[in-house]
């Protein structure tokens, strides 16, 4: 007892306080767990319970929380139910709308406490468990049968059917519906034994709000709002242009206005009207009818026309995304479709066959399915989308017209889906609904409360805050440590517009020539000073209200938005928290990443940067850079350049409302363009001159007076700006070449390039001359058609475009021809063309002229850069005679027999006229021999003539451009050695290796495409002095800083010796100065300058062509049509010549060359000058009667002749002339 009994007061005070102490520790851990606890238990249910269902049966879809996100109005949802029983996954579903958006809310209505509440919305059948959505004045009935779905297609094996849950679909669809403003138009032809669409699929089109109209085309046409047109099954064909009611030609009128058709037809009807539309797309029946040869392509226990087919997988259409791909389609007694590949258009399939099916040929008289010989092989397309890409017109073809249909829809529901999502994608409803239907076969996994408030804190909250804490600072200094350049403002790189400069051949002087950009105003820095202060305050009061009190970050409105974002929705929409510092960080680093983990990364980068921003620099230095550095329409940046753009004005001078305007852009350039979208600027302006006049910026008259102002944009002459601000062609040029190589350079795609280069600053040193391009410009002008004739003429096309000049009958209408197949062809007219080019010696393009007329567009048609044409015989001389030359093969006077090289009786050329009268052309050479006059000599000379069997010196045929004569220098060379020079050493590389090694594309120009006027006036440099350099158009390309970007890639190296390039000047000198030269006496006056050249005419006269050389320049000039065609059928025979060509070059030259020093060509001292004999071509002897001077190789001399001219025992060539005849005089005709 002693033990016990011995206790001193003090030890009794401590164990009391003791014990105090431990029951406020255990009181306050209570209080603090039941906190946690309600805490917790305040947590949404969607961070403590987890959908672990495959199908995703209790998450939102995308396209549903798409929908929920974009609510602007409140729709209320009431759920129909027992008290105690309701549809848990109806429920849940309900409560994942409410917390996707503020917009929605839903409420429970007992039909027992509430008998009458379902008919206040016409709903009185409504049964237990359906749905009633309100929104406004509008209300949606949804039975409950109607959110689940039953699918029987695995029945016969299973003998049960899976039913899905679709009310997810339902539901958003019918929010859809109530919200979503103007539906789309949905009409149906009617009168040509159609089936009826189905109650189902009208109510599926009208869940994507499609609305359904029913249309005879009989009494009416198709309305301007109809955005798809459905043809279903139709038993008759539509009538065509020579039936009392054309409805082919409305569909097709339709169509080329870029109309949408979904066909569904049945091969037991014949619509061969129809069918002839859709082969304008490339598609085409294919015969019979399809059976399946795989059990698993075809409905269990019927037969097996009864087709289940796979999607097929397109990246060209979009009309299967979001269908469930997994959910088969029926196709009952289906027939093939054929893709053709057809130009403008592009075509896929979408539902195809196995490739064990096959089709009989008997279609609905088969008296088997079995697979028999004659039966057409698969797989098969079944349903084809296709689209024009010039109209913009598109179809969709199922070939089976019994696909909608309501009892085919109960046991293979993927029907309707797939038509739906044809309809939607078709009628251009970008928001389609296409939510497919949810397994059953999973519930929820709950956490438990106590274990998710403790496991929460720990794990959820307080663990992932420290990290992400100590984490976030770390990675915001490493991620902007190099920061410094880049928000150094006081050095701003803004985005600049390349500069082109060229040499001004007056003083030697760099001078600007061109500005690329793809604005029409360049980007000018405005001073704060500058910028009105209406214009300061429309930016800050709408985008940043607190900018001059706030240290660059607002953080209750960035904690908010990233709650909004990242935990919590408890905004209706995403939340904007950028200040004026945030968005200049953006303008200026391209630092933009939207959503996700990148996104919240972004985010603290932008904090950390702003809060850096605004300690570095004043309030006013920050709204400086901001207001220069923000985007507009385009690539318009900066208010000083949307001022220019918008209003003509500068920046000082803006008004209030056009200050407001300014301000309104910048928040969706696209949304309020003011040139496309006024309306949308003038209501986003009058917000933003409100919100200056509630924040005390202006007064209320000023800003009812600003809002009153009609949207005013800059007036001037659509005509003269784009005549004015249209680039010439050299820049057109340019431009392309530069674009190429910046790809080249840094591995991107053009459109990448693109914007490199209208927005990087280089400085391009262009290879042009000023005063020659704006000479050939004035030339090109061809006012009143002072050098090419206009030849106008009718050409024949399938649609007629703004720049076209239409051809109307009498009585005003358009003129037109319809085609057997059905096409229509309309009518223009067109005029000849032309284009110009000039090089100096070092592949320099000087000058570039792609098209006659006024220039009113900036990368239009460029003929003399990018459009190849036959060169017809320009390409004589750089390819067969010098080669002839350089190989040692001919010289200056070799004779050669002015005949065809194949003669009739040899049987070796075709005479294609005669076999095509005579039914022959389907013949082999071996049973053409049975036809002697099925065969032709070959070639003729121009004008037809096959010469007159005597013997020419080589220089005369070249002079006269003698077929006869430069067919056998070619053949003496070899058409694979002439074809490699030009392709590989001239590179020409347009020509076809396939196609073009032949004597009649390497010697007479008739090419497969030919080569452009550059690619042809580079080639003619080698009769300078034998070098060839590739053609460019710049040297240099410096960056913004002064360094070198790009150099030209030009190679330069010697084609030709220097002898041959001098013999051959001589010899083409000739075509100018000799009495017989096919442009004789059209040199040009340029103070005694030689000059040489070739003239060219492709077949009929469809490409006329001349390349003129002088000792400073090459110039290749072309005229024709655009589309090849005969000038002699508009033109006199004498306009239609290439003198036309010569002429327009004489005239250049003259003015270009007016003020230049005289100047010769290159001598070479392997050529020497000799007497020869004009009737044996060599060296003259003694007694050579008759002599004439020619030009040689000093190592390839012929031999001196020895003949005795006067015994005449010397040869044929004895009785030839002793001058040669003018073929003037003579009747012959060169060209």
């Amino acid at each position: 007892m002693k033990l016990f009994a011995k206790q001193s007061s003090s030890g009794d005070g401590r164990v009391f306080r003791s014990g105090v102490w431990s029951a406020a520790i255990a009181a306050a851990v209570i209080v603090l767990a039941v906190l946690v606890n309600l805490i917790v238990r305040a947590i949404p249910s969607r961070y403590t319970e987890f959908d672990l269902s495959e199908a995703g049966l209790y998450t939102l879809s995308e396209s549903s929380r798409q929908v929920a996100d974009d609510l602007t109005q409140d729709v209320t949802i009431y759920y129909l139910a027992q008290t105690g029983n309701e549809d848990q996954i109806i429920s849940k579903l309900l409560d994942k709308y409410a917390a996707q958006s503020s917009h929605i809310t839903w409420e429970l209505k007992d039909p027992a406490v509430y008998p009458t509440f379902a008919a206040q919305y016409g709903a009185q059948d409504l049964t237990s468990g359906g749905l009633i959505l309100v929104c406004g004045e509008q209300s949606k009935v949804l039975d409950a049968a109607e959110l689940y779905d039953y699918d029987y297609s695995d029945y016969a094996a299973t003998g049960a059917a899976n039913v899905t849950f679709d009310g997810e679909s339902r539901i958003t669809s019918a929010i859809y519906q109530l919200t979503s403003g103007e539906s789309r138009h949905v009409y149906y032809t009617t009168n040509h034994g159609e089936q009826a669409l189905t109650s189902t699929l009208t109510d599926a089109l009208e869940s994507q709000n499609l609305t359904v109209s029913a249309l005879d085309l009989l009494s009416q046409t198709i309305p301007e709002d109809c955005d798809l047109l459905v043809i279903n099954d139709p038993a008759q064909d539509f009538s065509g242009a020579g039936s009392l009611v054309d409805e082919l030609g409305q569909l097709r009128s339709y169509l080329s206005n870029g109309g949408r058709v979904l066909l569904l037809t049945d091969s037991y009807y014949s619509t061969p009207n129809l069918d002839a539309v859709m082969a304008e797309f490339g598609l085409t029946r294919t015969e019979g009818l399809v059976v399946e040869g795989d059990t698993n392509h075809y409905l269990n226990g019927y037969p097996a026309l009864y087709l289940l087919p796979d999607y097929a997988s397109t990246e060209e259409f979009t009309a299967l995304d979001g269908v469930n791909t997994s959910r088969r389609v029926l196709l009952q007694m289906a027939q093939g479709i054929t893709l053709t590949e057809t130009e403008h258009v592009v075509s896929d399939a979408l539902l195809v066959s196995s490739d064990s099916a096959y089709s009989k040929p008997e279609g609905y008289e088969m008296t088997t399915t079995e697979k028999a010989d004659g039966d057409i092989a698969g797989p098969f397309t079944l349903a084809a989308y296709a689209r024009n890409e010039d109209t913009g017109a598109q179809v969709i073809w199922v070939n089976c017209g019994n696909m909608d249909n309501e009892g085919i829809y109960q046991v293979i529901p993927g029907n309707v889906t797939f038509l739906q999502g044809c309809a939607a994608s078709l009628a251009g409803q970008e928001s389609a609904v296409l939510i497919d239907s949810k397994a059953l076969e999973a519930a929820p996994l709950e956490v438990p409360g106590i274990a998710a408030s403790t496991l929460g804190l720990l794990f959820v909250i307080v663990l992932p805050a420290a990290l992400l804490a100590v984490g976030a600072v770390y990675y915001v200094v490493q991620a902007t440590a190099n920061d410094g350049d880049l928000l150094d403002l006081d050095n701003i790189e803004l985005s600049q517009s390349s500069v082109v400069m060229a040499t001004d051949p007056d003083t030697g002087a760099q001078v600007e020539y061109a500005t690329l950009r793809s604005s029409n105003s360049h980007r000018v820095w405005a001073n704060l000073e500058q910028i009105p202060s209406y214009l300061q305050y429309a930016f800050i009061c709408t985008e940043d209200k607190d900018f001059y009190n706030e240290p660059g970050v607002n953080f209750k409105r960035t904690i908010g938005a990233m709650v909004n974002e990242y935990i919590l929705p408890i905004y209706s929409s995403k939340q904007g928290a950028s200040t004026l510092e945030q968005q200049l960080i953006k303008n200026l680093t391209d630092d933009d990443s939207a959503s996700g983990i990148e996104g919240a990364l972004r985010k603290l980068r932008e904090i950390y940067r702003a809060l850096c921003l605004s300690r570095s620099y004043s309030k006013e230095t920050i709204l400086e850079a901001y207001l220069n550095t923000i985007s507009f329409t385009g690539t318009i940046q900066g208010v000083q350049t949307a001022a220019n753009e918008y209003f003509n004005k500068d920046v000082s001078q803006l008004t209030l409302w056009e200050c407001a305007s300014i301000a309104s852009i910048t928040k969706n350039p696209t949304n309020y363009n003011p040139y496309t979208n006024p309306e949308n600027l003038i209501h986003r302006r009058n917000f933003l001159l409100y919100n200056m006049w509630q924040q005390g910026v202006i007064s209320e008259e000023d800003y009812r007076n600003a809002a009153a102002q009609p949207l005013v944009l800059a007036e001037e002459d659509a005509s003269k700006k784009n005549a004015s601000m249209a680039s010439s062609y050299f820049t057109d040029a340019l431009f392309n070449e530069v674009v190429s190589d910046i790809a080249a350079k840094e591995g991107v795609d053009e459109a990448t390039a693109q914007k490199l280069l209208y927005t990087g600053g280089y400085t391009i040193e262009a290879t042009v001359n000023p005063k020659m391009q704006t000479a050939m410009e004035n030339l090109m002008l061809n006012t009143d058609d002072a050098y090419f004739p206009a030849g106008w003429h009718e050409e024949e096309v399938t649609g007629i475009s703004d720049d076209d000049v239409q051809v109307f009958n009498a009585d005003g209408t358009p003129k037109t021809r319809t085609a057997e197949d059905g096409t229509v062809y309309y009518y223009r007219n067109v005029r000849t063309q032309a284009a110009m080019v000039t090089l100096d010696y070092d592949g320099n393009v000087m000058a570039m002229v792609g098209g006659l007329g006024q220039k009113t567009k900036s990368l239009s048609l460029n003929r003399a850069y990018s459009v190849t044409r036959q060169t017809g015989s320009t390409i004589k001389p750089i390819g067969a005679y010098s080669l002839g030359i350089e190989y040692g093969l001919v010289n200056w006077s070799t004779m050669l027999n002015n005949s065809p090289l194949y003669q009739k009786r040899d049987m070796i050329i075709r005479d294609e006229d005669y076999c095509r009268k005579n039914g022959l052309m389907g013949l082999s050479d071996k049973q053409l021999r049975a036809y002697p006059n099925a065969w032709r000599s070959w070639p003729r000379n121009y004008g037809g003539s096959y010469g007159d069997n005597t013997d020419l010196p080589l220089w005369n045929g070249l002079a006269r451009s003698l077929n006869t004569i430069a067919i056998r220098v070619g053949d003496l060379v070899g058409a694979s050695n002439i074809f490699n020079f030009v392709y590989n050493t001239l590179q020409l590389n347009t020509l076809d290796p396939n196609n073009d090694v032949g004597l009649a594309q390497m010697v007479m120009g008739s090419q497969t495409h030919g080569v452009t006027p550059m690619a042809l006036a580079a080639a003619f440099q080698i009769f300078y002095d034998g070098q060839y350099t590739t053609p460019h158009l710049y040297t240099r390309v410096l960056d913004r800083d002064g360094n070198i970007y790009l150099e030209n890639n030009a190679t330069s190296y010697q084609a030709l010796t220097p002898q041959t390039a001098y013999v051959m000047n001589r010899l083409l000198k000739n075509v100018l100065y000799s009495n017989v030269g096919t442009a004789r006496g059209n040199y040009p006056n340029s103070s005694g300058m030689e000059s040489f050249g070739k003239t060219g005419t492709a077949s009929d006269e469809r490409d006329l062509w001349f390349v003129g050389g002088t000792p400073y320049y090459v110039t290749a000039v072309w005229w024709g049509y655009d589309a090849p065609y005969d000038m002699t059928n508009t033109l006199t025979k004498d306009q239609a010549k290439t003198k036309t060509c010569v002429k327009a070059w004489k005239a250049y030259m003259e003015q270009v060359q007016a003020d230049l020093p005289y100047k010769a060509f290159p001598t070479s001292d392997g050529v020497v000058e000799r007497a020869y004999c004009t009737q044996s071509g060599l060296l003259a002897g003694p007694n050579c009667p008759s002599r004439a001077t020619g030009y040689y190789r000093a190592d390839d001399l012929p031999d001196t002749c020895n003949y005795s001219h006067s015994s005449g025992a010397a040869s044929a060539a004895d009785t030839q002339a002793t001058q040669i005849p003018d073929p003037a005089a003579t009747g012959v005709e060169t060209d």
